[in-house]
């Protein structure tokens, strides 16, 4: 699996931090500091932005409009934007290049911000979203 990590920040970053953990948004990812170095996190659910990431496109999902950059999807609410849980049925063009392939009963899929993606004619389509795990 590709391990995202920086050894410093871009100078303009600015921490956002939610449930006590403070997360590094660079260029449309965000990263969480672990022993001296960033590593590459998804955001946990209920995170609120003003501004969405340069690379969001817009993914209508049985009539609902999300928004969708680097394995997160958003919501807008209240003029913000909310990080959501993926939706099962969101077909994407490509995946960050972090996403895990596994083998899904036989079958290759692959796993990223613990939604399931199976390979299809336009994309990368949501077949099932994992359970998170419990934070220690």
């Amino acid at each position: 699996m590709v391990r995202r990590t920086l050894r410093r920040l871009p100078a303009n970053t600015r921490p956002l931090v939610f449930r006590n953990v403070t997360y590094y948004p660079v260029g449309g990812m965000y990263f969480v500091k672990r022993r001296g170095v960033y590593v590459r996190s998804f955001p946990a659910r209920g995170l609120r932005l003003r501004a969405l990431p340069v690379a969001a496109v817009r993914i209508v999902v049985r009539g609902i409009p999300y928004q969708y950059a680097d394995g997160v999807f958003y919501l807008e609410k209240q003029g913000e934007y909310e990080v959501t849980a993926p939706p099962v049925g969101a077909v994407v063009n490509e995946l960050p290049e972090d996403a895990e392939e596994i083998d899904f009963d036989g079958v290759t899929m692959h796993e990223l911000n613990q939604a399931v993606y199976k390979e299809v004619e336009n994309g990368y389509e949501i077949i099932e979203v994992l359970e998170a795990e419990p934070e220690e």
